[in-house]
C-alpha cells in the first residue's frame, strides 16, 4: 500500500469516527436543563449544536444569553401556564419574566384577503364534518408539482403553533431549520398535540400516511384535540380581562415608561 493510500484510509476512518461522535452528541437529551429535558441536541437551531462548526453563531448567542439577566424585562409571545417548568425557570432567572401572548388571540379581525384567490373550496369544506379534512401547507420550502415532493402539514414556525390551538387542529410537522425542530418536538412530545415527521430514511410517504392516520382516525388524534381545547381555554383566559397576559402587558408599559422617566 502506498503512503498516499494509507493517508487516505486514515482520513476516511477519522471522518467516520467524527460522524459517529457527532451523531451520538446530537442524540443526547438536554437533561441538564430540567425545563427543556424533552428536547435533544439535534433540536437546537443550526449553529448552536456542538456538532457544527458555526462558532461565531454560538459565541454571539451565548453572549446574548449571559446579558439577559441584566435586562429590565424579558417579553415573550406566549402565556403563563403553557410551559409551567419553563415559566418557573425563567422567573428564577429574570427580574421581569413577562409572557404577554398569544398575540393572535388579541386581534379578532380576520387576516384573510377574499379579493385575492379562489375560495370555492369553502363550499366544499362546508359539506364535510368536523375533523375530516386535512389542510396541507407547503410553506416557503416547497410547492405542489415539484419532482419528488411529498405532502406534510407545516414547518413548525413559532407563530404557527398559537394558530394551532386557536382553531383546535392537530398538526403534522415537518421541520427544516431554525427553531422549527424544537417547536415540532414540543408539539409532538411536550404538549402532545401533533405529530413530528423526521427526514431520516427514504420512506417519507409512509411516514406521512401514518401521521395522518393517527390524527384523523386513531383515538390519540381525539385526545390531541381534547388537549388543544384545554390549551385554547387557558390562552383565552390569559388574554381576557384580568388575565395574566394582560397584566403582564401593563407591567411592560410600566417598565418602559419608568425607563423613559428615569
Amino acid at each position: 500500500m502506498s503512503v498516499s493510500e494509507e493517508k487516505m484510509r486514515k482520513k476516511e476512518r477519522g471522518g467516520r469516527l467524527v460522524d459517529e461522535a457527532n451523531r451520538a452528541t446530537l442524540n443526547e437529551t438536554l437533561d441538564f436543563i430540567p425545563s427543556l429535558s424533552v428536547l435533544s441536541v439535534s433540536d437546537l437551531p443550526h449553529g448552536l449544536s456542538p456538532a457544527t462548526s458555526a462558532r461565531l453563531v454560538r459565541s454571539l448567542t451565548v453572549a446574548g444569553v449571559f446579558a439577559l439577566p441584566t435586562r429590565h424585562a424579558i417579553v415573550l409571545n406566549t402565556f403563563a401556564g403553557l410551559n409551567p417548568d419553563i415559566d418557573a425557570e425563567l422567573a428564577s432567572l429574570f427580574r421581569n419574566h413577562l409572557p404577554i401572548g398569544p398575540f393572535n388571540l388579541l386581534n379578532n379581525d380576520t387576516m384573510v384577503n377574499y379579493n385575492n384567490g379562489d375560495y370555492e373550496c369553502l363550499s366544499w369544506l362546508n359539506r364535510h364534518g368536523p375533523a375530516t379534512v386535512t389542510y396541507i401547507s407547503f410553506g416557503t420550502m416547497m410547492a405542489p408539482g415539484r419532482s419528488g415532493a411529498d405532502l406534510w402539514g407545516c414547518h413548525s414556525m413559532h407563530m404557527t403553533t398559537p394558530r394551532q390551538y386557536e382553531y383546535v387542529v392537530e398538526m403534522v410537522c415537518r421541520p427544516f431549520f431554525g427553531e422549527q425542530k424544537a417547536n415540532a418536538r414540543m408539539v409532538a412530545e411536550g404538549w402532545r398535540i401533533g405529530v413530528a415527521i423526521d427526514s431520516e430514511g427514504v420512506a417519507m410517504r409512509e411516514k406521512v400516511v401514518n401521521a395522518l392516520k393517527m390524527v384523523l382516525r386513531e383515538e390519540e388524534g381525539g385526545r390531541m384535540r381534547e388537549r388543544l381545547g384545554e390549551i385554547k381555554k387557558q390562552a383565552e383566559k390569559a388574554v381576557g380581562d384580568g388575565g395574566s397576559s394582560r397584566e403582564n402587558f401593563r407591567r411592560v408599559l410600566e417598565v418602559i415608561c419608568g425607563d423613559l422617566d428615569g
